[in-house]
């Protein structure tokens, strides 16, 4: 009887923290993006943009390269298609290094407004102009953007990411012989359901192309 009362214990401790542990991992998890070229440049495969539940209705979106030479992004845009107003009251921090500032003297993303691309901005930060080039992102750095959720969940905002129907894009300068280009992301690969693993007393989540932010 008292291993029957002490087996049942142990099973509510375990489905206690397995749902704290679920909770944690919710508002911790990265979702990552990669980047394709406009003009067919190499770079696409250096940049790269974490989507992350904030907590408080709000959500994350962290730009970071890792280019192997001079290049820098000067300029990110958003076009947030029918979810226009959805998101609000942006804020941002960045590395030391780096400054931005909103509204982009190019009005949309260079290259953009091409039929089969069809990217018209909503948003814009850039690098800030005093210092030049210099204060855009360059490799090793990060500019991390924070929006308020209104009118749609962190789901929804990766459904919409996901579908194409919100898209980021960034433009890069000082690449190759031409001396810019423009990025647009990719959804990441599909998620199958969460698959959720026991064993040695850890109960965790796995999930394809996503990464825990502690």
């Amino acid at each position: 009887m008292t291993k029957d009362i002490t087996m049942r214990r142990m099973v509510k401790i375990l489905c206690l923290a397995g749902l704290l542990v679920a909770a944690m991992a919710t508002r911790s998890m990265a979702v990552e993006y990669d980047f394709y070229s406009l003009t067919g440049d190499s770079q696409a495969d250096y940049l790269f943009m974490d989507v992350t539940d904030s907590g408080n209705g709000t959500a994350s979106f962290e730009f970071t390269s890792s280019v192997p030479d001079a290049s820098v992004v000067t300029t990110i845009y958003w076009d947030f298609g029918d979810q226009n107003g959805n998101l609000t009251n942006s804020t941002w921090t960045s590395h030391p290094n780096t400054s931005f500032v909103e509204g982009a003297a190019s009005a949309n993303l260079p290259g953009g407004q091409a039929p089969e691309v069809g990217f018209y901005s909503d948003y814009s930060l850039e690098r800030e102009a005093k210092g030049g080039v210099a204060n855009g992102l360059n490799a090793g750095e990060w500019l991390k953007v924070v929006w308020t959720l209104s009118g749609i969940d962190f789901d929804g905002l990766l459904a919409a990411l996901n579908s194409g129907e919100m898209r980021i894009g960034m433009h890069v300068q000082s690449v190759g012989d031409d001396g810019e280009d423009s990025f647009s992301a990719v959804s990441p690969t599909p998620i199958p359901g969460a698959a959720w693993l026991l064993g040695s007393g850890l109960l965790g989540l796995v999930g394809l192309r996503r990464k825990m932010k502690l």
